[in-house]
């Protein structure tokens, strides 16, 4: 089997620092790790208060070994730190003030 024949989609762009174009795949693992989280997020009425999005990441440590990061948007259940859940991004509350001041413009 191709090492690529697996890949669904590839998400790319052009890195804004250094101009670098960069590319993650979209595999059929990923989708199935990301439809279970769905169904294990549907079936726990801590999860279904609001719209929300979700994320995935396969990642592949130093030693070979393989984990799944999970991460969601904004707050979850009021929370913006939640155990096994990938933590909020820093400055984040920099970024959206200023995001803030220039949607009002």
């Amino acid at each position: 089997m191709h090492r690529h024949s697996w890949v669904t989609y590839w998400y790319e762009g052009q890195c804004p620092a250094t101009g670098r174009w960069l590319r993650l795949p979209r595999t059929q693992v990923a989708e199935a790790l990301a439809h279970d989280l769905m169904q294990q997020l549907a079936s726990d009425a801590q999860y279904d208060r609001e719209g929300k999005m979700y994320g995935i990441l396969l990642v592949k440590m130093p030693a070979g070994e393989h984990q799944v990061l999970k991460a969601f948007s904004g707050l979850l259940n009021g929370k913006r730190q939640v155990d096994g859940w990938v933590p909020p991004i820093p400055g984040r509350d920099t970024v959206a003030l200023e995001e803030a001041f220039t949607l009002t413009r």
